[in-house]
């Protein structure tokens, strides 16, 4: 894919996402992570991603030689700078977009996503598995009481002697 379309393509996603070099270089990125790494001017491409993470290159080496061996998304933590001398936890989550192709390092995409806003969804999904359990038992118990009232009348029906005609009005 030509590196302007990933460059529309990133463009219109709501969250932060980068495509780096597996060197840490980058080679866009989209406006809400120049947002979460402190304006658009500091993402200029071919800056490198491991200015902006605290640690350096040694934080983020790892993590990018990893993304590199893996088309499925890898989760990883990151605490980036923010440009202002704070801190920010995000959850990163990248892979292999192209494969290293000559002198040119692999690219990937990278999602990043404040810690935040991970832990919110976290708990927006176990909020909605305790309703889908709660609906589960409730279900239960009306097929259970469904089952005796079944039973009941197969039991009362079995226990007449006489003939017995149901009709309606």
């Amino acid at each position: 894919m030509a590196g302007e379309a990933l460059a529309r393509l990133l463009a219109a996603l709501p969250e932060a996402h980068l495509l780096v070099g597996a060197d840490g270089a980058i080679a866009a990125a989209n406006r809400p992570a120049a947002e979460l790494l402190a304006g658009a001017a500091s993402l200029a491409p071919g800056r490198n991603l491991a200015e902006f993470v605290n640690g350096g290159a040694a934080a983020l080496g790892e993590y990018l030689r990893a993304c590199a061996r893996s088309g499925q998304l890898l989760p990883g933590a990151l605490r980036l700078l923010d440009g202002r001398g704070g801190q920010r936890a995000v959850r990163a989550e990248g892979a292999l977009l192209e494969p290293r192709s000559g002198a040119r390092p692999a690219l990937l995409v990278m999602r990043l996503l404040p810690k935040e806003a991970a832990v919110n969804r976290f708990a927006a999904l176990n909020l909605r598995i305790d309703e889908l359990n709660r609906e589960i038992a409730r279900r239960r118990q009306a097929e259970h009481a469904l089952s005796e009232e079944r039973e009941r009348l197969r039991v009362t029906l079995a226990s007449i002697g006489d003939a017995v005609i149901a009709t309606d009005r």
